[in-house]
Order: C-alpha cells, then structure tokens, then sequence
C-alpha cells in the first residue's frame, strides 16, 4: 500500500474551511449564550445574556450551528482525503460527517432551551418540569452526536499510528479525542 501525494493547496484550503466552521460554533455560542466575565459567573451572566439579548441574537447564534458544521466537514476532508486505506477513511469520515450534522442540529436546539430560560423567569412546577425535559433531550441529543466524532478520531488516530497517512506519528498528540 502506497501512501498518497500530499497536496498543500488542498490541504491548506480545507483547514481554513475547518478553521471558519470552528469560528462560526464560537460565533453562534457567544451571540447565544457569551458574555464577558468570570467563569464563576458562567450561570447567572448567560442567563442575563438569554434574558436580555434581543430574540434574533438568540436565533442567528443557533442557525450558524448548521452552517458551522458544514465547514467542519470540510475541514475534516483535509485530513480524510491523506488517509491511504479505503475502508478506514470511510469510517473516518463517515462518522465524522454524522457527528458534524449532529453537533449543527444539537446547535440549532439550544434555542429551545434558551427560549425557556427567557420566559420562565420565576421558578415553578411546570418551567421546572419543562426545562429539565428539554435538557434531558439535548444531553441525549448532544452525546449521541458527539459519540461518532470520538470513534472518528479513534480510526484517524489508528491510521496514524499504522502509516497510512503521510502526518508523522508523533501527530496523534494533536487528534481532537486527546
């Protein structure tokens, strides 16, 4: 098995896609949900943020979920198009675009949750009852869209560590799993 040519103009071109897709996720979190502040005060500063920001802030963060993961998998085609065995770049990417449409949806559905943070600003029963279901959904939602994303890293990591990319084995240091 020979190991592909290594194409820096196609290389070069999908990381800067990958690059944008992970601008674009911090763009959409911080127009959803960021504010500037200690971390110790993450809750009581988003919810100020959720409450207070104007709804198409809150409605765009969440949309350029969907455009984020498409450059992402753009990205991922970088390190997909190096990798030699047919069957393992496959998984690789298979489960990395499955985890990507995941993780744009699972973006997309934290309007939801950001709608009822706005509206039940007291605490009662029935908020209570709905938040707690609509982030039990997201949870499950969010860890099965992650979930193929580690596998993917996993297989990119194995065909590191086997030779079949042309990216130096001391390389599985910077796979996104670590």
């Amino acid at each position: 098995m020979t190991k592909t040519a290594f194409n820096p103009a196609f290389y070069a071109s999908s990381i800067y896609f990958g690059a944008v897709g992970a601008l674009l996720f911090f763009v959409g979190d911080m127009l959803m949900y960021g504010h500037f502040g200690a971390a110790s005060d993450f809750r009581s500063g988003m919810l100020a943020v959720v409450r207070e920001s104007p709804l198409w802030r809150l409605h765009l963060g969440g949309l350029l979920g969907l455009l984020a993961a498409w450059f992402c998998v753009l990205g991922f085609s970088a390190i997909g198009n190096h990798i030699v065995h047919y069957t393992t770049r496959r998984w690789m990417m298979a489960l990395a675009l499955f985890s990507m449409i995941g993780l744009g949806a699972v973006h997309v559905l934290w309007i939801a949750r950001a709608l009822v943070l706005r509206t039940c600003v007291e605490v009662s029963a029935t908020c209570q009852i709905l938040l707690s279901s609509i982030n039990d959904y997201w949870n499950w939602a969010y860890y099965i869209a992650v979930a193929p994303g580690y596998v993917a890293g996993f297989v990119l990591a194995l065909g590191v560590w086997r030779g079949q990319t042309p990216f130096p084995r001391w390389s599985i240091f910077f796979n996104p799993v670590l």
